[in-house]
């Protein structure tokens, strides 16, 4: 573009967040764009759909096309962070593993105490209510515990404020059982799914004695009642600044590199949480804002944000030391860590991104991991390599190559695809899924290095809305429409049963069944129905027939 890009901020500044509390399940048509990690769904504005028109998408030109890309692309990064990162897989795959981890005593409790919602109400609030918890207490306590803990290390990795209530709840262990039991689970969810022999995944139940160590000896962090030390920041707000800073170097290269900060701050980019970590990193580094955006410590809080949200430790790698696994897990630590090294002993790679390549990535990961004693990008995609040629994985992407997969934990399946597709690109062109922005158009392409472009459509995300508000799967080269639609259908019928065993599990008062958000073709009972059938054929009981406490 010219040297005055007129900046319009319908088309830039996003306000709907990667991270909305679970309980939100209405669409936000005052924001350009979301994604949202519980409907696993990317939204955009419909004027911003018609500024898009998919045939034109590598011929974008006009400053309303470059302007309306660069927010599809802030949100194609959020679908990055949650289906190509491990935190992101780890957080993404917590929602399913909350039902399958608990399904059998779920049966249990429904048999011996029938159905009756919800089960935290039903452990805390019995007396007067005609019903005695007793019969399945085991049962009860079990679920409630695993349920929770889970959710504690959503929270705990999310943020501050969330954490803060965590600690205040009565099922609240410790920040290392949170961090334990989340990972183990979605490690269990993954072996059961594609992997029952654990020939690929590492085996959480060899944990268990180092962690039981811990608590014994009574290591803050690790056994009830001990002191929380939470980092000032989590996943919520590098998510954003990861997202909003790529989208701000896109403007700044298709701007002519005439784009300022200045411009950035009338349109409202830099708002809020949209430049909290950003300048939380400033601070730990000891540096001031920098000139432009393409600025090298620009490029390294980027990459910084990437190694962040990229643990090793026990998933996808083996764990090597239970001592400090929350520590290497967590990723507001995480950034905490590398910001302190770069201040103390690497100063020299504050000015050390300038080409922005593939080289200089590697080098300074390889660094900044070993600094912090963590596995680095390159270990962990050799890990899920390794992992793509066994021959249970090799099953799994034949059927993501036709996008047909077995009904078995169908979402599970299609996570841990795309997850070990975006790793597998992301070995051939790290640099690019770290700094899209300034690597976004680069039409050049080999066999081991595909354009960005081709990065970029490999690696879009499944589900979509469109200008009617409507959600669709995406169309995927090569994908045929009637598999496209059929592992569209199953996928969020599964997803409507997660999200009512969530609410009979932890929200009081009747079932909600406010689906509208995913169609509006259907009249509210119909959808209704729909769902009460997904959760009957899960646990033989609608949702209708609950007592509500």
């Amino acid at each position: 573009m010219g040297d005055c890009m007129r900046l319009k901020q319908n088309l830039l500044s996003s306000g709907s967040l990667a991270w909305q509390d679970s309980s939100i399940l209405h669409a936000n048509w005052k924001a350009q764009g979301s994604y949202h990690p519980m409907r696993f769904v990317l939204s955009l504005r419909p004027d911003i759909h018609r500024a898009l028109d998919p045939a034109e998408r590598d011929q974008y030109s006009t400053e309303d096309q470059l302007q309306a890309f660069s927010t599809y692309l802030h949100e194609t990064i959020h679908w990055w962070q949650h289906i190509g990162s491990t935190l992101g897989l780890l957080l993404t795959l917590s929602h399913p593993a909350q039902t399958h981890f608990n399904k059998e005593r779920l049966d249990r409790i429904i048999r011996t105490a029938g159905p009756v919602k919800s089960l935290r109400k039903f452990d805390t609030t019995t007396v007067g209510s005609g019903l005695d918890p007793g019969a399945c207490r085991d049962e009860l306590t079990v679920v409630l515990n695993n349920w929770h803990d889970i959710e504690f290390f959503r929270e705990l990795a999310r943020d501050t404020q969330s954490a803060q209530r965590c600690v205040q709840d009565p099922y609240f262990e410790s920040v290392g059982h949170s961090f334990e039991m989340a990972v183990g689970s979605v490690l269990w969810l993954l072996s059961s799914t594609i992997d029952p022999q654990m020939s690929m995944f590492p085996d959480p139940r060899k944990w268990e004695p180092e962690f039981a160590r811990l608590r014994n000896a009574r290591v803050t962090g690790y056994y009830f009642g001990s002191d929380v030390h939470l980092p000032p920041l989590g996943a919520r707000a590098l998510f954003e600044g990861q997202a909003r800073f790529s989208q701000i170097q896109y403007l700044f290269q298709v701007s002519g590199k005439s784009l300022t900060w200045e411009q950035c701050e009338r349109m409202g980019m830099l708002h809020g949480i949209y430049r909290e970590a950003f300048e939380g990193f400033l601070k730990l580094t000891g540096t001031d804002w920098p000139a432009t955006p393409a600025d090298p410590i620009v490029g390294l809080f980027l990459l910084v944000c990437d190694l962040a949200m990229n643990p090793g430790a026990g998933f996808p790698c083996e764990l090597v030391t239970a001592d400090s696994f929350v520590n290497d897990v967590d990723p507001g630590m995480r950034f905490l860590r590398m910001g302190y090294w770069l201040k103390s002993e690497g100063r020299s790679l504050l000015t050390s991104v300038i080409e922005y390549s593939k080289e200089e990535y590697l080098g300074i990961s390889n660094t900044l991991s070993a600094a912090i004693g963590c596995d680095s990008p390159e270990q962990i995609g050799k890990r899920v390599s390794d992992w793509s040629l066994q021959s249970p994985m090799q099953k799994l992407l034949a059927e993501d190559e036709d996008f047909e997969f077995e009904p078995g934990n169908l979402p599970v399946r299609v996570f841990l695809a795309r997850f070990v597709r975006f790793q597998l690109d992301k070995q051939l062109a790290p640099h690019f899924f770290c700094w899209p922005g300034m690597c976004y158009p680069r039409p050049s392409g080999t066999a081991s290095e595909p354009s960005s472009q081709e990065l970029f459509r490999r690696n879009q995300a499944l589900f979509v809305d469109r200008p009617d508000g409507d959600i669709y799967p995406a169309l995927l080269k090569g994908k045929d429409e009637a598999a496209l639609s059929k592992t569209f259908n199953h996928f969020y019928a599964v997803v409507a049963a997660y999200e009512l065993t969530r609410q009979w599990i932890s929200d009081d008062g009747p079932f909600d069944f406010d689906f509208l958000w995913l169609t509006s073709q259907y009249p509210q009972r119909d959808i209704q129905e729909w769902a009460s059938r997904i959760f009957e054929e899960s646990f033989n009981v609608r949702p209708g027939s609950f007592r509500i406490l």
